[in-house]
């Protein structure tokens, strides 16, 4: 994948690494990146996802607009090119979601609404 090879070229290129999990550290460690580059400062996306999760629970109108209940729903994301550019991948992907008993919350991105 392009983005995978940006990632690795700009990897090895810096000179600080900020990382999400240990998983990611040793992943780079793996790549033969020095420990001193690596800072492991946490998941930005799982941060902003508790911090907007904590507010739809204070003002929940809009659960309620849907009538689901508080902390019994799933929020989907779907907009990487190699998931949703493939019909057959996001059909895929829409199945295993159908597996999902709560109901699903799923703001459509511009990439996945042309699909």
């Amino acid at each position: 994948m392009p983005e995978e090879i940006n990632r690795i070229l700009t990897d090895h290129a810096s000179d600080v690494l900020f990382t999400p999990t240990s998983t990611a550290v040793k992943n780079l460690n793996n790549e033969g990146i020095e420990s001193s580059k690596i800072k492991q400062v946490g998941d930005v996306m799982y941060d902003a996802a508790l911090y907007y999760g904590a507010k739809v629970e204070q003002n929940n109108s809009l659960l309620k607009d849907l009538g689901i209940e508080t902390k019994k729903y799933a929020l989907v994301t779907l907009h990487r090119a190699e998931n949703v550019d493939d019909k057959s991948r996001l059909s895929s992907i829409l199945a295993g979601l159908g597996y999902y008993k709560n109901p699903i919350i799923w703001p459509l991105h511009p990439r996945t609404k042309r699909c």
